[in-house]
């Protein structure tokens, strides 16, 4: 996988010139209407959408992730066993009901993941953080730590990167390690696959808590956990034309 994934890239365009504030509702508005009607109309009109907003930002293909074989292969592996589960449509007699939903989830969950890429390919970490303190900033009449908040909930956009990173050290590890023994054949295989597939899984999550200690030494050394408050700024109408299209786009998918 790229190690470029989830990092800001400093094009100027029209996609970066947004305020972090419209991107962000935008998007949740966006994931709303795909979570709750998730049907291929919908997914089709936000990759649509998604290719354009690429377009606009001027942002280079190489950016985009390129997925072990690994992930792949089991994918696949997942639609075979979905598929074999049945269902309409039936076609030559053979029911591609299962295949064709598990089709469906996996598409669904690439073009959020797009979308996620979107917001943290055009906007940067300080920005981002401003936009989310500025959007939950009301919410501090009700004693909820507001800036603390909205730091956490920039590294944690910001974070995907490093884990991205992570899986990517990991699986070129995975790689050198010695293949089964060439007399293992059925349940030998599938035991040694799955010794593999945990011992990744486990050090992606000792990789990544390890980081994340680190950060979170660094900021207290620093004598603070949240960054300071944000300067109040103006509203454009090019933002708002952005939100109300997103929220439009969201009603209308209800109503279809």
């Amino acid at each position: 996988m790229s190690s470029d994934v989830f990092r800001d890239v400093p094009i100027d365009s029209v996609v970066r010139r947004l305020r972090a504030e419209s991107k962000l509702l935008s998007m949740v508005a966006l994931s709303m209407a795909l979570v709750f009607e998730p049907t291929w109309l919908m997914i089709g009109i936000a990759a649509v959408l998604g290719v354009l907003m690429f377009k606009l930002a001027k942002l280079p293909v190489a950016i985009l992730p390129r997925p072990p074989a690994m992930l792949v292969w089991g994918l696949f592996g997942g639609f075979i066993g979905a598929s074999a589960s049945g269902g309409e449509p039936f076609v030559g007699g053979i029911g591609l009901g299962g295949g064709l939903d598990y089709l469906r989830l996996i598409i669904l969950g690439l073009v959020l993941l797009f979308w996620a890429g979107m917001l943290a390919w055009t906007t940067g970490l300080a920005e981002l953080g401003a936009g989310l303190r500025r959007l939950i900033g009301p919410l501090g009449r009700l004693g909820l730590p507001v800036d603390e908040l909205g730091t956490v909930l920039a590294l944690t956009v910001r974070a995907l990167p490093l884990v991205a990173e992570e899986v990517r050290v990991v699986t070129d590890v995975t790689m050198t390690r010695p293949s089964p023994p060439t007399e293992a054949k059925g349940p030998g295989l599938i035991a040694h696959g799955l010794r593999l597939t945990v011992d990744a899984a486990v050090a992606v999550v000792v990789g990544t808590n390890r980081r994340s200690r680190d950060l979170a030494r660094s900021m207290v050394s620093r004598g603070s956990t949240a960054a300071p408050r944000p300067e109040p700024m103006p509203i454009r109408v090019v933002d708002v034309v952005v939100v109300v299209l997103a929220v439009a786009l969201t009603v209308v998918s209800f109503l279809i």
